[in-house]
Parts: structure tokens; C-alpha cells; sequence
């Protein structure tokens, strides 16, 4: 009987479970790659989000943050008809919704390839996340948690500083993924929108340093991580990593990382965020899930989701990535938005610096620029959106009322 790796995977249907830009299509593209037969799923509640040539026709979902009953049995009946080995969470909302409302027993012998509600709470909760560092012996920014009734947890870190929600930011409207702030009103402000909100708040020194972001996978008897030292992000300044080169983890940040996994015991992908200051590398972020930029490690020769499905399944690990020549990533939509918004400001000097620079990456072999600029069906969601909420508006004009 065959046992090659290839062989094997194939016996392991995968469910993906948000097929969206921008890890959505990566994630089904590597999956294949390695054997997997893939069933493709997206949220409902993104209408008809979630389609590319990876996956042109999804199967729906019930939004896991709106409905989670709702969720956890339509994933439960999705594994038990397509007979699904791994579930394979893209979006943090599916993650969460993985971690906090479904038993693996439900889903009919199908493995979740993301963490458990106890790992989840240790380290992607972010008012958790210091005691976690401080057990796994690795450095954290100063910070507090303020509830949503406005009560504080500790004393305030030092100014400036950078508000965010405790937990994800996703379907959070209104509410800034992250927001610097550089005096004690403009704290204040933004703490009254979380409050109003009714969503509990991290505040956290504003690191000066290096940004890196650390793509890994853990498996039960082994390690790999890529490294993607930060160029610019989108938002500038607060903003998730938008360019990067990645490369090899230098051996402290791969102990970082290694660290605060190997103390809750997690098997799979993760992706954190690390800020290097005067030789010290301190952690302020972990998703136990793909990166969005998830392309840039799959070019640098990691394959994180077929790795990480191949970790919890214990299926063998592939072959040792081969040398690839320097790679760019982009994050497209990131930077079209920094050049429009350069060009709203009056800016024309970097926006045109900033147009120029997409242009040569755009004919560049080593750059990846995520979503290719002419996908026709992210240029597609690009211009539904728009004119789905164009449609919206005409409909309340003859209609007040009719959105409510």
C-alpha cells in the first residue's frame, strides 16, 4: 500500500472555513497542492464575499460572532456529509467561534487545526496575553485593560500609547482596530467610543523599534518559523503589516515565539507580532491561525497550511523548503489605500513615490503582491460593495425607513 505523504493527505478532506481575501485563496491553493481534497466555506453574512479562483462557489455559514448555535451546526453537518478530517479556521471570528462553541466530538471525527478554548484565552485574549509572556519568560509592552463600564486595571502606560479592543476587532463598527494616541485627551476620546461600544479596552505602550512579524507552525516534535521584518503598514503608524521580506527567524525571536507556545501546549499555525527594541524582542500580539499575509511565508518556502493541517493530523512533514531568491510582499489593497489617501491629503510627492514603487512591483519576479492587482474577482468585490450600498441608499430614498 502506498504511504507516501501525497497518498495519505488525500485520504484528508479539509474544510476551509473563510475563503476571503487575502489568506482565503492561499489557504485552498496549498492545501491541494499537498493532496487534500478541500471544501471551501465562507460566512454568510459577507454576502457573496469569499469567491476567488480558488474557491468560486463556497458553501455559506451563519456568522460564528452573530449566530454561534447557528455556526457550530452548519460546520457540524458541513464535516459529517464531506466526511472532513481537519477544519481549517482562516478568520479570527471562525477561530474564536471554533475555540469557544464546538467540540471536536460534534463534528464527526474531524480534527480543528487552531487552538482550544484554554489556549485561545491565553494568548489571543490581550488583556491575558502579559501573564501568559510573564510564565513563558518573554518580554510585553506595558499596558492596562479598561472595561467597558470605563473601570481601569493598573496604572496607565507611558504616552504615547495605542488603544485597542481586548479581543478581535472583527464586526466590531465604529471601533478602531487600533488607534496611537499622544495625550491624555485623545486617550480619553477614544476610550469613550469603546465605551459607548460597550467593548473592553487595551491600552499599550506605543513600542519605538523594529516591527516583526513571525509566521510559525508548531508541531508535537518540532519547529518552523519565517521571519518578516516590517517595511510599512497599513494603517501607517498602527496598522497590520502591509510590506515585508521574509526571512530566517533570528534565534531570539524564534524563541519568542516557540515559547509562549510551548507553554499552552498548541499544534498548528500561529502568526504574532513583535516589536524589537535595543536587542529585545517583545511580544504584543498572537493569532492562532494563518496570517493574513500568509502568501509571504508560502513564497519563502514554509507552507503553512498544508504544515499546520499536516501537524494536528500528525501526518509527515514536507520536505525541507528548497532556497528561494529574495522575496517582496505587498499587501495590495494596503498600499492602493496609502497612495489615495496621500493624494486626498494633498501629499503628491509620496503618492507618487508610493504609485511608482506598486508599479515596479507589479513586473518584479520577486515581488507577490496580494491580491493580484487584475483577480477579477477581488476587482469584482471591490466594486460590489460600493454599489451594493449605492443600492441600499436609493432603496431608503423611496422607501424611509426600508434599512432599518
Amino acid at each position: 500500500m502506498a504511504t507516501s505523504r501525497e497518498t495519505t493527505a488525500a485520504e484528508a478532506p479539509v474544510l476551509v472555513l473563510w475563503t476571503g481575501y487575502r489568506a482565503g485563496p492561499w489557504a485552498v491553493r496549498s492545501l491541494r497542492r499537498a493532496g487534500h481534497r478541500v471544501v471551501a466555506a465562507h460566512d454568510a453574512g459577507r454576502g457573496s464575499g469569499g469567491r476567488s479562483a480558488a474557491a468560486p462557489r463556497p458553501l455559506r455559514y451563519p456568522p460564528p460572532d452573530a449566530d454561534p448555535e447557528g455556526f457550530a451546526a452548519a460546520v457540524a453537518a458541513i464535516c459529517r456529509r464531506e466526511g472532513v478530517r481537519a477544519v481549517l479556521p482562516v478568520s479570527e471570528a471562525v477561530t474564536r467561534g471554533l475555540a469557544l462553541g464546538t467540540r471536536e466530538e460534534d463534528l464527526g471525527g474531524a480534527r480543528i487545526v487552531g487552538p482550544d478554548a484554554r489556549q485561545y484565552a491565553a494568548l489571543c485574549d490581550k488583556a491575558r496575553l502579559p501573564a501568559s509572556c510573564a510564565s513563558a519568560g518573554v518580554d510585553h509592552p506595558e499596558q492596562t485593560v479598561v472595561g467597558a463600564d470605563g473601570a481601569r486595571a493598573g496604572d496607565w502606560p507611558p504616552l504615547p500609547s495605542v488603544v485597542k479592543p481586548a479581543g478581535s476587532s472583527e464586526h466590531l463598527p465604529g471601533v478602531p482596530a487600533a488607534a496611537r494616541v499622544e495625550t491624555e485627551g485623545e486617550r480619553r476620546r477614544v476610550l469613550d467610543v469603546f465605551a459607548r461600544a460597550g467593548v473592553e479596552a487595551v491600552v499599550q505602550e506605543f513600542v519605538e523599534g523594529r516591527p516583526w512579524l513571525v509566521h510559525c507552525v508548531r508541531r508535537r516534535d518540532g519547529f518552523a518559523a519565517v521571519a518578516l521584518p516590517v517595511s510599512t503598514t497599513w494603517p501607517r503608524g498602527v496598522g497590520t503589516s502591509s510590506v515585508s521580506r521574509p526571512a530566517p527567524a533570528p534565534e531570539p525571536l524564534d524563541a519568542v515565539a516557540r515559547g509562549v507556545l510551548d507553554l499552552v501546549g498548541y499544534v498548528g499555525p500561529a502568526c504574532m507580532n513583535v516589536i524589537e527594541r535595543r536587542g529585545r524582542f517583545l511580544l504584543h500580539d498572537v493569532n492562532l491561525r494563518l496570517a493574513a499575509s500568509v502568501a509571504a511565508s508560502i513564497h519563502a518556502g514554509l507552507d503553512i497550511p498544508a504544515e499546520g493541517v499536516a501537524a494536528v493530523l500528525g501526518l509527515p512533514a514536507g520536505p525541507a523548503p528548497p532556497d528561494r531568491p529574495d522575496v517582496l510582499y505587498v499587501r495590495t489593497d494596503g498600499e492602493v489605500a496609502a497612495t489615495l489617501a496621500a493624494v486626498r491629503a494633498g501629499r503628491f510627492g509620496p503618492a507618487g513615490r508610493m504609485a511608482r514603487e506598486l508599479a515596479r512591483c507589479w513586473v518584479s519576479p520577486r515581488a507577490v503582491l496580494d491580491p493580484a492587482p487584475l483577480d477579477p474577482f477581488w476587482l469584482w468585490s471591490l466594486a460590489e460593495a460600493p454599489a451594493v450600498r449605492a443600492l441600499r441608499r436609493a432603496r431608503d430614498r423611496i422607501r424611509p425607513g426600508a434599512g432599518a
